[in-house]
């Protein structure tokens, strides 16, 4: 549908695409805040924890991260994959945007796994009660590598925070930047 405002001749964006623009960019700026506060607060939080209880609130983080995250990012990329697909453009904000959301998985995989999988030994150990004679010697080293891991976590979380951060900002810029002026009237008369 097509309006005349003033000296301009404006298209109206279809109703489906401004969903699917609230829905990704949304999406995907929930995604990074949320993943944000993890290393924000979580990790300190965690931190300042009792140690004893440390493996544990970081697995409780872990648990909410893994079970929301990586729906949000699928329902954000199809959005922007429906909204790159309209324009029709070879390559657009809307795909990068598509691209860098869902690209926290084998960010995930390839830099944080290994830490994961430290921490979740952490936790297992802690659950089964591991003891031996020098117990006090072991607590003191796997306070201190817990601790080093946890935060280690934290700073390597931040990648994932700029990826789906910059999903965000490039949808937004998209929405922003579409040029809706499609041709001009008379100007001057």
């Amino acid at each position: 549908m097509a309006n005349e405002r003033g000296l301009f001749y404006v298209q109206e964006l279809p109703i489906g695409m401004r969903i699917a623009q609230v829905v990704g960019i949304t999406s995907a700026a929930f995604l990074a805040g949320s993943t944000a506060n993890f290393s924000f607060a979580g990790i300190p939080t965690i931190l300042a924890a009792p140690e004893s209880s440390r493996p544990k609130l970081w697995h409780t983080m872990f648990n909410i991260g893994k079970k929301s995250g990586p729906g949000v990012a699928v329902v954000g990329s199809l959005a922007f994959v429906y909204l790159a697909a309209r324009f029709r453009v070879p390559f657009s904000l809307y795909t990068a945007s598509a691209i860098l959301l869902p690209s926290i998985v084998p960010y995930t995989y390839a830099f944080i796994g290994a830490t994961n999988v430290k921490l979740l030994a952490r936790l297992d150990n802690l659950s089964s009660g591991a003891s031996s004679t020098d117990a006090a010697e072991k607590g003191v080293r796997a306070k201190e590598e817990t601790d080093e891991l946890l935060k280690r976590w934290g700073q390597v979380n931040w990648g994932r925070v700029v990826l789906v951060g910059a999903a965000a900002v490039s949808g937004l810029w998209a929405a922003v930047s579409r040029p809706e002026i499609v041709g001009f009237t008379k100007i001057g008369n």
